[in-house]
């Protein structure tokens, strides 16, 4: 029972007066980092774009503000790259989803949520090939400049300082296998010449009847791949060394001061976060509240922890109100009362230690309990959306439907008729004709599947 209920009761949100990405739109230009993860370990063959909110839900989490998507993207490249991934990959995910955005998806509303249903801006952020082009130009800058990716018709082209070593076509059914090859062709090159001083660390050495280089590393493996299918090893190496034998020192003088400077401004950052002000410490407590409110309460614990460490932190009791519902959400339900019980002790005048602690009453099936504290919050706020949603779907769940309506009625009107906050069967009953519009989307996007 405890499970049953409390697997609904993770996604209450908090964010419908500040969540961190108002739109799935926004979210989308933050999701890169998450993207590339998933199209270095297979191109994106597992990536099932038919439910692509959910690698929305690990970028709303990241808490990047927007519009900054260009930044967003440069910093998603450099943090990827640190961490050994394929240069190419940013590439390679952004024009992926730039097909997707134009050729799959029918459902313009999986990306942005509004006050008004025909509301979409989903255009007011760069156009994915600006960004697939930006990327690709922080790929070839990644490694001093040789490498580049070029579109010519349906096909792509690979050159080493303009010489080609790759024309990567489509290959079968799948639209964007071109693509894909070739950003994570060039990228393993592109990391090679950004690694290595000079042509003797690339390891050249003929196996069997072909020319081989490099090492088994990740970044590596698409390029390497490609280069044994197509027997394109002494092609490779012979641009290579020529790229060598002429490059400027300069170059890799840039290359070096480029990651100096990074490693200083990542110093920087973590030193930053290290002695965190309050502002800071606030931060991570919106991070953590933010991952419980997608279930993702391993991470919102790590967070939280940061948050009750950091120096200057201003208001302990609600972190261990969000710790409570973490707790709550990983399944440890008696620890997730006793930090619950501590908020309210420590700061009755705040709401959302109520609101907390009935989150963690709801997951552990004490929903008399959990409704009472809900009414202790209103008294404090009785103009809280998210303390009359929580309240209606308590009630929706023990069947009774009358109250739950008159709930949702409240959080309908107060974040001012957005249709997104309450349930479809609801809002038939308080707005109908936005219903039917809702309605009518979904079966229009049914049917053209």
């Amino acid at each position: 029972m405890k499970l049953a209920i409390g697997k609904q009761s993770q996604y209450m949100t908090h964010g419908l007066e500040q969540h961190s990405a108002k739109s799935y739109a926004q979210a989308v230009a933050q999701q890169l980092g998450a993207m590339m993860i998933g199209m270095n370990a297979d191109n994106g063959s597992n990536i099932d774009w038919s439910k692509f909110s959910a690698m929305v839900d690990y970028s709303i989490a990241k808490n990047i503000n927007v519009p900054a998507e260009y930044a967003a993207d440069e910093g998603g490249f450099y943090l990827m790259t640190s961490a050994g991934f394929n240069p190419g990959g940013g590439a390679a995910a952004m024009n992926r989803l730039g097909y997707y955005v134009r050729y799959e998806t029918t459902n313009i509303l999986e990306f942005d949520a509004h006050d008004k249903p025909d509301d979409q801006t989903f255009s007011d952020h760069p156009d994915t090939d600006k960004r697939e082009a930006k990327l690709a130009e922080l790929m070839t800058n990644y490694g001093g400049g040789h490498v580049k990716v070029r579109k010519i018709d349906r096909a792509y082209q690979v050159t080493i300082d303009g010489l080609e070593v790759f024309y990567s076509m489509n290959v079968g059914d799948d639209s964007n296998s071109a693509a894909a090859n070739a950003y994570y062709f060039a990228g393993g090159l592109s990391r090679a010449f950004h690694d290595y001083d000079s042509i003797d660390d690339w390891n050249f050495r003929r196996v069997g009847n072909q020319t081989d280089f490099l090492n088994d590393d990740f970044a590596y493996r698409e390029l390497r791949e490609l280069s044994l299918m197509y027997n394109l090893g002494d092609k490779i190496q012979t641009a290579v060394k020529k790229a060598y034998y002429f490059e400027s020192p300069r170059i890799r003088q840039r290359i070096h001061e480029a990651d100096e400077a990074r490693k200083l401004a990542w110093a920087k950052i973590k030193d930053a976060a290290d002695n965190a002000k309050a502002k800071a410490a606030m931060q991570l407590r919106i991070n953590a509240d933010t991952y419980n409110d997608h279930g993702q309460g391993e991470l919102a614990l790590k967070q939280i922890e940061r948050a009750l460490s950091a120096k200057n932190q201003d208001d302990v009791a609600e972190c261990l109100g969000i710790r409570g519902r973490a707790k709550a959400i990983v399944g440890d339900y008696d620890g997730a009362l006793v930090d619950a019980d501590a908020a309210v002790d420590k700061d009755p005048e705040n709401l959302y230690n109520f609101l907390n602690r009935a989150d963690v009453r709801h997951m552990r099936g004490e929903l008399e309990l959990a409704l009472a504290d809900i009414d202790r919050a209103l008294t404090i706020d009785d103009k809280n959306p998210i303390a009359y949603k929580l309240q209606g779907d308590i009630f929706d769940e023990s069947g009774q439907a009358d109250k739950a309506e008159l709930s949702y009625r409240k959080v309908y009107e107060l974040t001012k008729r957005n249709p997104r906050t309450v349930p479809l069967n609801y809002l038939e009953k308080i707005d109908p004709q936005t219903a039917d519009k809702i309605r009518k989307k979904k079966e229009e996007a049914k049917q053209d599947d």
